[in-house]
């Protein structure tokens, strides 16, 4: 936070490629539904252009009784459709994305 960095939104293509080239385990991005149970949004405010769910949709089941899956996270695929939902309180390595102000010398 101290940088200004979110857990990343993944609003292209290029993105959920790149991301996903780089994982060798499942990390947590930015996408949640804790607010609404089936509406997800990004935590950094970005509009949710693309979903790459694993199954076509998150699977909005219930996982260790009463806890919702309202966490998003991404899994190491050759496919690109590899996003989870769990338990926010599951622990995993996380992806964050920032800005970066690059100023022309």
């Amino acid at each position: 936070m101290s940088r200004d960095a979110h857990l990343a939104s993944i609003l292209s293509d290029e993105e959920q490629d790149y991301i996903t080239s780089q994982l060798n385990e499942p990390a947590w991005i930015g996408l949640t539904d804790e607010n609404e149970e089936g509406n997800w949004e990004w935590t950094d405010g970005s509009r949710l252009e693309a979903e790459y769910w694993s199954d076509g949709k998150s699977s909005r089941s219930l996982q260790y009784g009463a806890i919702e899956n309202d966490c998003t996270y991404i899994v190491p695929s050759p496919s690109g459709q590899n996003w989870m939902d769990g338990s926010c309180y599951d622990q995993k390595r996380w992806v964050c994305k920032e800005n970066l102000d690059v100023r022309e010398p």
